[in-house]
């Protein structure tokens, strides 16, 4: 089975944003905690189900940008709309989901201006119906 064997060149495509990735780290996908089992009836274990739905976690961005990125950022913070992560072999995910935050670095003198980015998978689109991600194997 293929595997990825170096992260570069991952992309993340946010609607008209005008911002660079320089690391992507991709939604993550939860189950959340167990659901306690446990009754006076239990002998000598405490019991325990795994939940039966499972949730995508944030994905996080270094970003290089531009200062005129801020009017584009603007509409994309808390847009929820479809979200392509590309991976090095061209494979895709794709879910719903909205930026939801740009947080510039310190501009040091000598250095890139840089970012901070955070997505949020939603799984649900604008007329609130879930959707589930869709991975797209490289071409």
């Amino acid at each position: 089975m293929p595997r990825l064997k170096d992260g570069f060149k991952t992309v993340i495509n946010i609607g008209g944003t005008n911002i660079f990735e320089m690391e992507v780290q991709p939604p993550g996908l939860e189950g959340g905690d167990a659901i306690e089992t446990t009754t006076m009836r239990n002998v000598s274990r405490r019991t325990k189900a795994a939940r039966q739905l499972i949730e995508m976690t944030n994905g996080s961005l270094t970003v290089a940008y531009d200062p005129a990125s801020y009017s584009s950022l603007k509409s994309q913070i808390n847009n929820n709309q479809e979200l392509t992560v590309t991976f090095p072999d061209l494979s895709t995910l794709q879910f719903w989901g909205y930026l939801k935050n740009f947080i510039p670095n310190p501009l040091v003198e000598g250095e890139m201006p840089t970012a901070e980015c955070e997505i949020v998978g939603t799984l649900s689109d604008n007329d609130c119906v879930e959707q589930d991600w869709v991975y797209t194997a490289a071409p």
